[in-house]
């Protein structure tokens, strides 16, 4: 009976230790979104670049998830500010994706898939050595290896 006891206390000391280093990890990534303001490309990428991959993606994406609107526009490439304010289309999201991923080092593919006869779609595919994500507009999936 003492031994149920123990093992009890003992799982729920290990559970809440892991609740309380997802909630750091979690709480670290908000920390910026939190703080109010807009960040500049290169203080988003600055910040974001202290995680391993995938965390410097998913640091970014939280941040684009707060700016982001669907707009169809004329051009392919905005500024990062622009889009921040304005919004864009998927090609402005995916070239900002790819400038994220080579920001970071990885290699990035851009993918452009016929939607109907004349609509296209784009996204961007991100890769490093430990695995790879699709960034399609703010949706952002990752495997690992």
């Amino acid at each position: 009976m003492k031994n149920k006891y123990l093992s009890l206390i003992i799982l729920v000391i290990v559970l809440a230790g892991l609740g309380i280093v997802y909630f750091t990890q979690f709480h670290e990534t908000f920390r910026f979104v939190d703080q109010g303001g807009n960040l500049t490309y290169n203080e988003l990428i600055s910040y974001c670049e202290e995680y391993e991959f995938p965390g410097n993606l998913k640091c970014v994406n939280h941040y684009l998830k707060k700016h982001y609107e669907y707009v169809v526009k004329d051009d392919d490439v905005l500024s990062f500010d622009v889009l921040m304010s304005e919004g864009g289309d998927c090609a402005n999201w995916s070239n900002l994706w790819g400038e994220v991923g080579e920001s970071f080092g990885y290699s990035v593919q851009n993918p452009i898939i016929q939607t109907s006869e004349d609509s296209f779609h784009t996204f961007e595919i991100i890769s490093s050595y430990d695995g790879y994500c699709t960034a399609d507009l703010i949706n952002l999936n990752c495997f690992i290896h």
